[in-house]
């Protein structure tokens, strides 16, 4: 059977395939994300368009095994129509008749006519029978008559009668002719139908019929694995999202799997003891009338989506009206008017769909970013639908006889809808991972600003705790010492050290801010070391105990001489006050070069006092203080100044302690640019 195998070939096996995939794939994203219908329908959709790649590779493929099929000529020279509207000719008036020479697809609307069409066959290479196929299947009566024996009774095919059991079962109804080796042999036809006439003539020799079915079973193969494949990924999706739009999308593309299959023989070809009790043809008319009106409700709904006109809208909606009116008409045996109607309602709804789609907002895409597609390829799409249903139905609404196209352009609405569908899914898919990446990246962003307040916030309750606790001592020294009437002089100096201690706070809170506010200006200026050194040495408590060693001339040394005594200071008062009270702070300069940059060196060393060593790994850090140290004044930011100002200026800062002393080495480069 040349559809069956055509079919596995392109479509049947691909369809299992993405099937198999999409349900799969259905099933994983459910366990990963159990809630979320928005990731189903990017991964099914991924599926699916990663899949189509392989179905459209299966159809090339195809394709190409059927490449010797298109050699296959057909054996038609010429077709002639002649309307009969009384439907009493005989063939003798027939042939005394001169009948009108068409091309391609004869439509005669929705007539009560009788209609003969005369063949005129070109002459084979040779002599060999021929099959005279006609399509579609659903016409009511065909009876062919030759001219050669008019005496002889006619052969009849249609849906009204049973198969001829000489001719093997076929898609198409078939008519085996006598050989013939003369060009111009001609047969007549004569046909009426309950619902439209149409009309498709081929003729093939008996060996070359199967090879020219192939070629229709090729295209058919393709629409129908097309139409089963959106039917099974919209109906998972439909599943999964519970999309109404997407339910009646999948059920709109399963009539249009009934009709084609009704128009093309194949329910006649699976069910062949039903199609003979005549029920092909009242299910054509059915599947006809059914589809329209879904197709209808289908647009009302994807046009609504997209903000279509309302009123132009509504007026559509309207046109449903008419569809029990047509399956009465239908069940009770008045299939023309019903069926013409229904014509009349799918011309009507295609140019209102398309004047709807042109009040859509042009800022659709942006409005419904993760719902609906761009203004332009909305208005594209329906624009397109005009012009091929148009040219579809109007030959069958036409009094007398229009031509019609091709036999595929009533399939044409199911593969553009497939398509468009296919398109808003990708669409949706696609902003949906654009949103989904912009979400993740604002709570990330809200994540990190968030912790950052909340780090400010702990360091503001640090320091208002720290400075209260550090200046209630300091005062209640001064406040003592103002209390007692004639301050000895222990007292002054109490209150002095308090009020330098208040100063030194205050000093490295500014300072502090303005390290993290804004970096302070750096001023370079040549520094003399041994100067700068006698200078601390002299603004200490107790400069005996500041042993500095040997300083050599530095001649080429300059630094911003502020922020170097902010540094050189805080480092030499840290280890008074919290190194041993009896042993000395010794200070080393010398000259350190350090990845081919020379520059200076500053080791400070003091012996452990009460405080302990602080944490190595915490010692810069701000409001940091060891626990021995909370019964010293201090305000946990001079190491953190210290480290802030020495990167400021180029150089490092590093604490590495000993069994017994806090040792800090300070470099610094000849000069900062």
């Amino acid at each position: 059977m040349p559809f069956l195998r055509s079919l596995f070939r392109t479509g049947a096996w691909n369809l299992g395939k993405i099937s198999a995939v999409c349900w799969n794939s259905w099933k994983r994203t459910l366990r990963v994300f159990p809630g979320g219908g928005l990731h189903v329908s990017v991964t099914v959709s991924g599926v699916f368009r990663r899949r189509v790649v392989s179905w459209a590779l299966g159809a090339v493929l195809a394709f190409a095994g059927e490449l010797p099929l298109w050699a296959v000529e057909n054996q038609i020279r010429e077709v002639a129509f002649l309307e009969d509207p009384s439907g009493e000719m005989t063939f003798a008036q027939v042939l005394e008749s001169e009948p009108t020479v068409y091309q391609g697809l004869l439509s005669c609307g929705y007539s009560a006519s009788s209609w003969w069409v005369r063949v005129t066959l070109g002459a084979p290479p040779k002599p060999t029978p021929l099959v005279l196929s006609v399509w579609p299947q659903f016409l009511d009566e065909i009876a062919l008559f030759d001219p050669q024996n008019p005496a002889a009774a006619p052969v009849f095919g249609g849906d009204c009668h049973p198969p001829n059991p000489a001719e093997p079962l076929a898609l198409l109804s078939n008519f085996t002719l006598q050989p013939s080796d003369a060009e111009g042999r001609q047969y007549w036809l004569k046909v009426r139908s309950t619902s439209s006439v149409l009309m498709e003539l081929s003729a093939y020799p008996v060996g070359q019929t199967q090879a020219a079915s192939g070629k229709v079973d090729f295209f058919n193969s393709l629409y129908l694995g097309f139409l089963l494949c959106s039917v099974i990924w919209a109906g998972t999706l439909a599943f999964v999202q519970k999309d109404t739009l997407v339910w009646v999308f999948a059920i709109k593309q399963l009539l249009h799997f009934l009709h084609f299959s009704l128009l093309f023989g194949y329910i006649r070809f699976w069910f062949p003891e039903w199609a003979a009790l005549g029920g092909l043809n009242l299910a054509t008319n059915l599947a006809v009338v059914t589809l329209g009106a879904w197709a209808i409700w289908f647009h009302y709904l994807f046009l609504s989506l997209h903000k279509g006109n309302v009123w132009v809208l509504r007026v559509l909606c309207g046109l449903l009206l008419t569809y029990p009116v047509e399956l009465g008409l239908i069940l009770y045996d008045n299939a023309r008017p019903a069926l013409h109607t229904r014509m009349c309602m799918n011309l009507l709804a295609t140019l209102l769909v398309l004047l709807a789609s042109l009040w859509i907002p042009r800022r659709i895409a942006i409005q419904r970013a993760h719902q609906c597609l761009p203004r332009s390829a909305v208005v594209l799409f329906y624009g397109f639908i005009c012009l091929v249903v148009g040219a579809t139905m109007l030959p069958l609404l036409k009094a007398g006889i229009g031509q019609g196209y091709v036999r595929y352009s009533f399939s044409a609405e199911g593969l553009m809808t497939g398509v468009v569908m296919l398109g808003l899914i990708q669409w949706r898919s696609h902003k949906t991972q654009v949103l989904s990446a912009r979400k993740v990246y604002k709570t990330a962003e809200f994540s990190r600003r968030l912790k950052v307040q909340r780090e400010k916030n702990r360091e503001q309750q640090q320091f208002i705790s720290m400075l209260a606790h550090e200046l209630k001592t300091p005062l209640s020294v001064v406040r003592l010492s103002l209390g007692a009437g004639g301050a000895s002089p222990r007292m002054r100096a109490f209150a002095d050290q308090a009020i330098q201690d208040i100063s030194g706070i205050i000093e490295r809170c500014v300072r502090s801010v303005e390290l993290e506010s804004e970096a302070p200006v750096v001023l370079l200026e040549p520094c003399d070391l041994a100067r700068e050194c006698a200078a601390l040495r002299e603004r200490v408590e107790e400069p005996a105990r500041l042993v500095v060693g040997e300083i050599r001339e530095f001649p080429g040394f300059q630094t911003d001489l502020s922020l170097f005594r902010i540094i050189v200071g805080n480092l030499i008062d840290n280890a008074f006050k919290y190194g041993h009270p009896s042993e000395p702070i010794t200070v080393a300069v010398a000259q350190e070069s350090r990845n081919g940059k020379q520059g200076v060196s500053l080791v400070v060393a003091s012996l452990v006092g009460v405080a302990g060593l602080p944490d190595p790994l915490r010692v810069f850090e701000k409001f940091y203080r060891a626990p021995g140290a909370q019964r010293s004044a201090g305000a946990g930011l001079g190491l953190y100044l210290v480290h802030g100002l020495t990167q400021l200026l180029g150089g490092s800062i590093t604490y590495r302690p000993t069994a017994d002393q806090a040792v800090f080495k300070l470099w610094l480069p000849d000069s900062f640019l």
